[in-house]
């Protein structure tokens, strides 16, 4: 039997239960979240959202219609189903479910392992950092014995580090610590040797954003087109300085092809304007010549 409801137990999230056991789960919430984004196709907009203010939590769906009839099932299968009532056709029209794809299911990979919804074969992949535990298992896609192990033991020093991974649905069991900097978010995982990820969102300017901590196992990763991004911790001196690295050339390149564009441009300016005046001289140069000439030159009766 299926049920469907909010977990309160960390941060916001909207789950569909199997017999008690967890069967899918939206993504991670701070103070509200919209489920679901309907095709282009549809001529309306509609949403499902979950929000928190203050003490109270309630899940409401909407249309950007005012006339629009909608109703939210969950249907024996266990997808929640959005309909929109046709008067025309006098009959209900399925305008979404949840979940559809394979990812979308609770625990698809294994942990410190990413769902890719686009991935060919097999979805799941071990995260940067991590191997199967057993190859010969994890190419039968036993997600059992087939999961993914560090390859190098964290040993709370400074060779820790993070790796960074971008769009991604956030891991299960999370602990909202509240806001703060970007880097106080960072500092307190690395500082706690029992912490494993760490997530910043929600930042805007003149206010701080969220900082989430995972303690243990990631568990329920998903590979998605936009979304937050995930700071893995993990133990290897080269990655970790790669990461690092890579983030500050990124930011020095950028700030390169900035300075070298603005340059050129001012250059271009340059020679547009010294080319403008040049030509201007230049004509005013050759009338000046020309009266010259036609003033000095001598009368004679026979010219014409």
């Amino acid at each position: 039997m299926f049920s469907f409801g909010m977990d309160t137990t960390g941060p916001l999230q909207i789950c569909i239960w199997k017999d008690h056991h967890l069967y899918a789960r939206s993504d991670v919430a701070s103070n509200s979240m919209s489920l679901t984004k309907l095709s282009k196709l549809w001529s309306f907009a509609c949403s499902l959202t979950l929000s928190l203010e203050g003490d109270d939590i309630y899940f409401t769906y909407s249309a950007s219609e005012n006339s629009a009839i909608l109703r939210v099932t969950l249907d024996p299968d266990g997808r929640i189903e959005l309909l929109r009532w046709l008067d025309k056709n006098n009959k209900w029209l399925s305008v979404w479910q949840w979940p559809l794809n394979c990812c979308e299911f609770y625990g698809r990979c294994s942990p410190f392992s990413s769902c890719d919804p686009k991935g060919s074969q097999d979805h799941c992949k071990c995260l940067t950092g991590f191997q199967p535990k057993v190859q010969q298992e994890w190419d039968r896609r036993n997600r059992t014995s087939g999961t993914c192990l560090r390859q190098r033991a964290l040993r709370c020093d400074k060779d820790d580090g993070f790796s960074k991974f971008v769009n991604i649905k956030l891991p299960d069991h999370s602990y909202l610590l509240g806001n703060m900097s970007a880097n106080d978010c960072e500092s307190r995982c690395l500082r706690n040797c029992s912490c494993t990820a760490y997530a910043y969102f929600n930042a805007s300017e003149g206010t701080s954003g969220r900082c989430l901590n995972w303690y243990g196992d990631l568990m329920d990763l998903v590979q998605v087109t936009a979304g937050p991004d995930l700071h893995v911790r993990i133990h290897d001196r080269q990655l970790v300085g790669n990461v690092k690295s890579r983030d500050k050339f990124t930011h020095k390149n950028k700030r390169s092809i900035i300075i070298a564009v603005a340059a050129v441009s001012v250059g271009l300016l340059g020679i547009l304007c010294g080319y403008i005046i040049w030509r201007r001289c230049f004509q005013k140069e050759g009338i000046f010549r020309k009266l010259s000439q036609h003033t000095h030159t001598p009368y004679k009766e026979d010219a014409c």
